[in-house]
């Protein structure tokens, strides 16, 4: 028997978040699992439109998904969403890069990813902003831009170009002044 690889996703509508898990082998997937209950499902395009035809527990939904600014907009039944959908590594590097807490003192800034330490953008004594670019990480042939989450200054930085980092090595440590 074949061992289905099931990709997890976090959809939030209307504020509230679900995990959802979708095989990923499969184009139209006969059952998703939903908050970790597996539910039977059929998913039918209508051929020549963007509307699909989703099946479950008996009920019929006639669904159309359009990508907008926001994430997603979504029709079921002639009943409007916008939904976010997430996948599961994105999720964890936004928990890692971006924690919401205001920060004092020295802050380690961790690599989110294992990489290939391509460009460090910044020099001991730099003055970084929230959201400016630190350094490039080369993951799985893609290069990575930085961002740090804290405005403050660089007091140290602990790699160099051409260096190979694991997941959670110290790249930078960045002095936070209260505010």
């Amino acid at each position: 028997m074949e061992t289905v690889h099931w990709e997890k996703m976090y959809v939030t509508i209307d504020e509230e978040t679900f995990e959802v898990e979708v095989p990923f082998e499969l184009n139209y997937p006969t059952s998703v699992r939903l908050n970790g209950n597996e539910i039977p499902v059929v998913f039918s395009p209508l051929e020549g439109t963007l509307l699909w035809m989703l099946r479950s527990a008996g009920e019929k939904l006639s669904v159309t998904i359009q990508s907008n600014d926001m994430g997603l907009s979504v029709n079921a039944n002639g009943w409007n969403y916008g939904v976010k959908v997430e996948d599961e590594r994105t999720r964890r590097l936004r928990s890692v890069l971006h924690t919401g807490q205001q920060a004092v003192g020295s802050i380690l800034v961790h690599a989110p990813m294992p990489g290939l330490v391509i460009r460090i953008l910044k020099s001991t004594g730099d003055l970084i902003r929230k959201g400016e670019a630190y350094a490039i990480l080369e993951a799985m042939k893609m290069e990575n831009e930085l961002r740090s989450s804290f405005d403050g200054t660089v007091t140290t930085i602990h790699v160099i170009p051409g260096q190979t980092v694991e997941k959670g090595a110290l790249l930078i440590t960045i002095e936070v002044e209260a505010v």
